[in-house]
């Protein structure tokens, strides 16, 4: 676990934050650019000389009231940023483990291999960095952080400049590791998709000043995203926590089996409003338990405990939409 109170001050940004990460666990850090969020991060990691308060891991004092601070060199951290740096003149393989022997440990043969299982880098440990694609260097990236054994993971938008189809295989790789791991992370991002994908809670900075954390199902909804958390119960069935409801899915999700717990991405405009005698519209047809209220640049309403975002402008009782596989991600 991580937790801290720190502040560092900037020429036209005073950063002011506050809050902790369990272990297996991931807090998603969302605001515009310029706001703070890769400042947290360097603060947590050593590289900000200027910052005040207290950082706590695992129990240790890394810096606090009458504690000297531990260098960044000596913190059990690691931090992936959107633009990672190798050394030229070490291939794959070398790069990878360099993080781990220069802390001064020994080889794990099994994580190793678990790295490279899930990252897909077994055919690249020959490989020249410079010939890596974007994609491959991230994962290259996230191994070499891993494999350093940190006590704390801070990913700095490392999903940045990837097309969707890479994206989803780092965060599907992202959220394997995390529960082979269990180490606390905290992930940058601008876009709230990645957060759904990614975020057990989220916090927003604007300036420099940071929220109080949230559910991020509760913290997307005002963002028109419904996040909702389930069990797949057969191949092409969802029972959801929050009232055991079973929703069906279009196709079998490739990857994941029955038993799999799920997180349902679903954006409020697949949402359609209309009354329950207009049949055959979808596969899911909810009847709402209230009526549609403002929540932002949408609407909210109840069916029964589940609480869904619907698209702003739409009338009727029952909401229908369909389910895909890429609306499900592991969790």
């Amino acid at each position: 676990m991580i937790d801290w109170t720190v502040e560092v001050d900037f020429p036209g940004l005073a950063l002011r934050a506050r809050g902790n990460v369990d272990a297996g666990e991931v807090l998603g850090i969302h605001g515009p650019s310029g706001s703070g969020k890769s400042t947290l991060l360097r603060v947590l990691a050593g590289l900000e000389p200027g910052a005040r308060g207290e950082i706590r891991v695992h129990g240790d004092a890394w810096m606090g009231r009458g504690v000297q601070p531990v260098p960044a060199w000596r913190r059990r951290c690691a931090l992936v940023a959107q633009r990672p740096i190798f050394f030229d003149h070490l291939d794959v393989r070398q790069n990878l483990a360099f993080g781990r022997r220069r802390r001064g440990l020994s080889d794990d043969a099994s994580l190793f291999d678990l790295l490279l299982d899930v990252l897909h880098l077994d055919d690249l440990l020959a490989t020249d960095v410079t010939r890596l694609s974007g994609g491959e260097m991230q994962r290259l990236a996230i191994a070499r952080a891993l494999y350093s054994a940190p006590d704390v993971l801070l990913l700095d938008e490392p999903l940045t400049g990837l097309d969707d189809d890479r994206k989803q295989r780092i965060v599907d790789c992202l959220l394997r590791l995390r529960g082979e791991l269990r180490t606390p992370t905290l992930f940058v991002s601008h876009h709230v998709q990645e957060h759904a994908w990614m975020s057990d809670r989220m916090v927003f900075v604007d300036r420099g000043c940071f929220s109080e954390s949230f559910d991020v199902g509760a913290a997307l909804r005002d963002r028109g995203l419904n996040v909702l958390d389930g069990v797949l119960v057969d191949e092409r069935s969802v029972r959801l926590d929050v009232d055991e409801r079973l929703l069906r899915v279009r196709e079998r999700p490739h990857g994941l089996e029955p038993g799999d717990r799920v997180r349902i991405l679903l954006p409020a405009e697949q949402i359609l409003l209309a009354d329950r005698t207009a049949a055959g519209l979808a596969d899911q047809a909810l009847d709402l338990t209230t009526s549609p209220r403002r929540l932002g640049d949408n609407f909210e309403a109840e069916v029964g405990a589940l609480k869904l975002v619907l698209p702003a402008g739409s009338r009727g009782t029952t909401a229908h939409f369909n389910l895909h596989p890429h609306n499900l991600r592991p969790i």
